[in-house]
């Protein structure tokens, strides 16, 4: 990039910053904040001088940021604008990214986004499909899904939770057609997600609750300290279902843009007995 490309590019980020607090100004009024709305505005929302009260900055200094100007933001600053503007969490990744400031990734609250993950897998008519969050616990599934790994009919411990019903529940040991084989894998991404979330507390009470409980999670989880991490590559998966016999999918997991850390598990099916065992049970035919 040429000076010049830096320099308009420079201009273009205050002059975005500037439209932005103008904007979000604009949107509040005085009695939000308890301030007399005293005097004819020539604008709505607040005056400038107002939101510097409420910020706790100078005037003169706000004034600059709303006119362009080329000066530093500290992350004080950005802190109390962010507060004054009550902005939401996605305004306030914008806002410090117009500042020149490390943008941390927003995470929607899972009540916001439920009822569109829910549409979505109810909408995927190929086969089995369920949502995680970081720890691996099953927030919301589809009818194929719960037909295949019942979700609803476990209550131990860590009930929602795939990595434990996976050494745990003697039905969903029992559904798959190669269990050992499958439960390593999971053993390995189990590991790679403690390692990419170091310090998450629900991840390390589940190994820990795991290595309590189970032998052969100890065992695997020993043994994938020299295999290493596993992978979200996309993996054949074989269940033993009652009535249809072996069906074979294909697991596709992919994260979810709001919450990076939750997964979208696909199952599609990988032969025609498999999308006809799952044609079947659409139509309620299984048990």
């Amino acid at each position: 990039m040429t000076e010049t490309s830096k320099n308009n590019a420079e201009a273009r980020r205050r002059r975005d910053l500037a439209e932005f607090l103008k904007a979000k100004r604009a949107c509040l009024k005085p009695s939000d904040f308890g301030l007399p709305s005293l005097g004819r505005r020539r604008a709505p929302g607040l005056r400038r001088e107002e939101l510097a009260q409420i910020s706790g900055i100078g005037i003169s200094w706000y004034t600059s940021l709303e006119q362009g100007r080329d000066i530093q933001v500290s992350k004080d600053l950005l802190q109390r604008l962010t507060s004054a503007l009550r902005l939401s969490p996605h305004d306030a990744a914008y806002l410090s990214s117009l500042a020149s400031h490390p943008v941390s990734e927003v995470h929607d609250s899972f009540a916001e986004i439920l009822p569109m993950l829910q549409i979505a897998l109810d909408g995927f008519s190929a086969g089995p499909a369920f949502v995680t969050d970081e720890a691996f616990d099953v927030m919301a599934f589809n009818g194929l899904g719960n037909f295949i790994y019942r979700f609803d009919t476990y209550d131990g411990p860590h009930a929602e939770n795939i990595a434990w019903r996976l050494f745990m529940d003697p039905y969903r040991r029992g559904i798959f057609a190669a269990w050992p084989e499958w439960a390593a894998l999971s053993v390995g991404i189990l590991r790679a997600q403690c390692a990419r979330l170091s310090g998450n507390k629900r991840l390390e009470q589940l190994v820990e609750d795991l290595l309590d409980a189970s032998p052969e999670f100890g065992q695997m989880w020993e043994a994938s300290r020299k295999s290493g991490a596993g992978s979200y590559v996309p993996s054949e998966i074989r269940f033993n279902i009652a009535d249809f016999g072996i069906l074979t999918f294909l697991s596709l997991r992919l994260r979810i843009v709001t919450n990076p850390d939750w997964l979208l598990v696909q199952l599609i099916p990988a032969d025609a007995k498999t999308a006809c065992a799952v044609v079947e049970i659409r139509a309620g035919k299984g048990k």
